[in-house]
């Protein structure tokens, strides 16, 4: 891999590498975030999401409805728009019933006057979140 773009918020203290194979952005993109001033990590808050890009999310969340029957979990969220995240979305938890795992299938309109600079310029990403770390993947 190696670093397609780095950011550094001296103000907000972090700095964002994004990470690739290819020479574009047509494979995955791994995005990390270094918080400033931590010097200590815990196991996190018991928060952590997986974000992935998809054309419907209406026909996702059928295929998530026949997944979560079958291997169990919990739609927490049925299909709906996402106002703060201008987003189509559904949510869900894993099969264990954790709350750790939350996947959220999003349709990220890519014609917004702001797109955040962790966006993937395809619109699509795949994003894990603990209290310490983050990685967008597309």
């Amino acid at each position: 891999m190696r670093v397609l773009t780095k950011i550094e918020n001296l103000e907000q203290k972090y700095a964002i590498a994004l990470m690739v194979y290819a020479d574009e952005l047509e494979t995955i993109a791994v995005e990390l975030t270094y918080n400033l001033g931590v010097t200590q990590h815990s196991k996190g808050n018991g928060y952590s999401q997986v974000a992935i890009g998809t054309d419907d999310v209406y026909k996702s969340a059928e295929i998530v409805n026949l997944i979560t029957e079958e291997l169990g979990g919990k739609i927490t969220q049925p299909p709906s728009l996402d106002s703060q995240m201008t987003s189509k979305i559904i949510s869900f938890l894993d099969p264990d019933g954790r709350q750790i795992v939350r996947l959220t299938i999003l349709l990220i309109s890519t014609d917004r006057d702001e797109i955040p600079v962790s966006e993937i310029p395809n619109g699509k990403m795949i994003h894990t979140k603990s209290q310490e770390e983050e990685a967008y993947l597309d």
